[in-house]
């Protein structure tokens, strides 16, 4: 039976950020790979030469190759909805998951409706299988660099 509070807090995305979720008082752990999954696909890549560049840990961290972090985000958010936009956001997921502690990782990216970009990624990892779905809007990202409460 795996020890309710080994590993660590489980990371869950939200559309603001991510979140923590308690059990008892206790944080839900994840299983190994969770977080290391949602910290390579949400942050920049792996440098530390700027507050805006990689996940804080990476501070930490001397050797580049073993940085958490990759260009996930901004190339799903800039490539065009085409056929090979699509292929070039899976293509973008399989780079940022290409560590060894992921395993295989195989992504299916789709256009289900006329703004909306969504990619299911999925890591079949040592430590059991991770499916992980993210989801880009253009309305959203409209929003976020011209705030309709902001022109009214």
């Amino acid at each position: 039976m795996t020890d309710i509070y080994e590993g660590d807090p489980k990371m869950i995305l939200g559309p603001n950020g991510s979140r923590f979720e308690y059990k008892g008082g206790q944080p839900v752990m994840d299983r190994g790979i969770e977080n290391s999954v949602f910290i390579d696909l949400g942050t920049r890549s792996k440098g530390v030469d700027s507050h805006q560049n990689g996940w804080v840990g990476n501070q930490l961290i001397r050797d580049p190759a073993l940085r958490y972090g990759s260009d996930y985000i901004e190339t799903i958010e800039n490539v065009p909805i085409t056929l090979s936009g699509l292929s070039i956001g899976e293509q973008a997921a399989k780079t940022a998951l290409s560590g060894p502690i992921y395993g295989k990782v195989s992504s299916e990216m789709s256009n289900p409706a006329l703004d909306t970009k969504l990619n299911k990624i999925v890591v079949d990892a040592p430590e059991g299988v991770l499916k992980v779905t993210t989801k880009f809007s253009q309305l959203w990202q409209f929003q976020a660099t011209d705030p309709a409460n902001e022109r009214i």
